[in-house]
This record gives C-alpha cells, structure tokens and sequence, in this order.
C-alpha cells in the first residue's frame, strides 16, 4: 500500500510528466475518466489478478504497470491519439488470415507510430509474417510516420499451425509441394492494401536473416515460431536490434499457462524483463509492449 499510495500521491501533485498542469485534486481522476469508466481505488493496485485493469489506471496516469512481478520505474509517456485507420486499409485486415485481434493490433500500430517518432532512424522489424495480418497495423504505422517495415518469416508455418495442429488452415498449403508457404498470400494482401512501398519482405530463417542484418530497429515485433527453441532464436536474434528509447513488442504473452503456451513468456518476454533493460508499457490482450531503457 505504501508504494500504490506513493504514486498517487505524485500523480494528483500533479508531477511534471504526470498529470501536467491539472489541479492537484483533480489530475488523475480527470486523466482517468477522460478515456475510461474504471473508478481509481487504491486496493487495485494490490490486486495481481486484476491484470488489464491495473494497466489501464496506471498508464492514464502515464505511470509505469504494475506487474504481477513488481512495478516498474516510471514510463515516459503514453502515445497520443492516432490518426484514425484509412477505411478501406481496415477491410483488408478484416478478411485476411492471421491471428491478431482488432484490438491488439490497433495498440501495435499506435506503438509503431510512438517508435518512429522516438527514435529517428531504423525500421520496425516485424518476426512472423504469416499472411500479413499484423504487417498491415505496423505497414499503416510507417504510413503515418514516413518508416519501413521489414517483415522476416520462413513462410513454412511455424510448429503450431502445421497439419494436425488446431490453428491449421490448410488453404495455405501449397498443392504442389504439400507444404504451407504463406508467401503468395502475404504478396497478395500487401498489394491489396497498397503498402508494398512501406514494407520489404524478407523470406528466411529467423536466426540466419538476423545475422546477415545490422542496422539497429526503432522496434522490433515478435510473433514467429512459438514452439521453445524457436521463441529461444528469436529472442536471442532480435531483441539487441531494439534502439535505446525504442520498443519491444511480444504476441502471445500469456503469464497464466491455462491460457496458452509458454514459449513467448518464457523465452522472450520474461528473459527482457529480466535483463533490466526493458520497462513494460502497456499491455492489451496477449500483446505486451516494453520499452529498452536509454
């Protein structure tokens, strides 16, 4: 309670970075009911299962979450508004294949607009293409912000979406071979959306494109294979891209083995925190946002 009471007391000071220039009586109350209906208590900050809620207290005071683990330091800011998502772009992500959810992938976007105005040079690098689903939120964030995209996968299927398994379609397995290779269909959809001057499609292993790689990325989304020496690879390749000041994005996230596999918990999510250089800053569904600190 003490360290709960302690950030509410700086967030209604009205800190700078906080809450600005708002009465002190007022500052988070009026941060918190200008987005959101969720009324501030202080015992929600001790109510570890109440995961999303405590994200959305805290960072409408622009303060950092408190995880199941502990509270982080203070994060910068929240991303502003976007611009709203052309239309027509939206009904593309709307029939094309993929496993992002509407509203995980509008907090993807927001955050790859927030990386390129935080750090100036460098694309966001995207690992795990599929279909294209999710490359359309991040392609639409370079659009925005005048960035790139380079989007890394193998276009094989990762373990989990192969034949036999429950997330399989087999639409996208290649007559010819037996194979999946979602590339065609991920061509397709790019052309589709009108994004292919935004986004490079880099076709390879995970591992074997990030060492023929060496530019530092504004951020770097994780979304490959999630079997465990897989997620292992692409942590261990992506996560050094990531700039000073720049993000990390995890899908899959799933702290609670009852709702999901493990891999990008164990492999990717829990190792960056863990490292002491990434804070988390925001978390919507299964997609986590960290942010290497500078």
């Amino acid at each position: 309670m003490h360290h709960a009471t302690g950030l509410l007391d700086r967030a209604g000071r009205g800190d700078e970075g906080l809450a600005g220039d708002l009465p002190a009586e007022d500052a988070l109350t009026v941060l918190v009911r200008r987005d959101t209906t969720e009324e501030v208590h202080l015992d929600r900050f001790e109510v570890e299962e109440s995961y999303q809620g405590i994200h959305v207290v805290l960072h409408l005071a622009m303060l950092a979450p408190r995880t199941r683990f502990g509270t982080a330091p203070y994060a910068p800011r929240m991303p502003g508004e976007p611009p709203p998502i052309d239309a027509e772009l939206a009904d593309v992500i709307a029939v094309t294949r993929g496993f992002m959810p509407d509203d995980e992938g509008a907090a993807l976007r927001r955050w790859g607009i927030e990386a390129f105005a935080r750090v100036d040079s460098g694309p966001i690098i995207e690992v795990g293409s599929y279909c294209g689903r999710s490359t359309l939120w991040l392609a639409d964030a370079a659009r925005v912000a005048r960035g790139h995209v380079v989007t890394v996968d193998h276009h094989r299927g990762s373990e989990e979406i192969q034949p036999g398994w429950e997330h399989h379609d087999p639409s996208v397995v290649d007559p010819r071979t037996g194979r999946m290779d979602t590339l065609p269909h991920l061509r397709r959809t790019l052309e589709a959306a009108g994004v292919e001057d935004v986004v490079t499609v880099v076709v390879g292993r995970s591992g074997m494109v990030g060492r023929l790689l060496g530019r530092r990325a504004a951020m770097v989304f994780i979304d490959g294979g999630h079997g465990d020496e897989e997620a292992r690879v692409d942590a261990e390749t992506w996560i050094p891209f990531v700039a000073p000041g720049g993000l990390l994005a995890i899908h899959d996230v799933h702290p609670n083995p009852a709702d999901g596999g493990r891999p990008p918990y164990e492999r990717i999510y829990r190792p960056a925190l863990d490292s002491g250089e990434f804070t988390e800053i925001d978390a919507v569904g299964s997609l986590r946002v960290l942010e290497r600190n500078a």
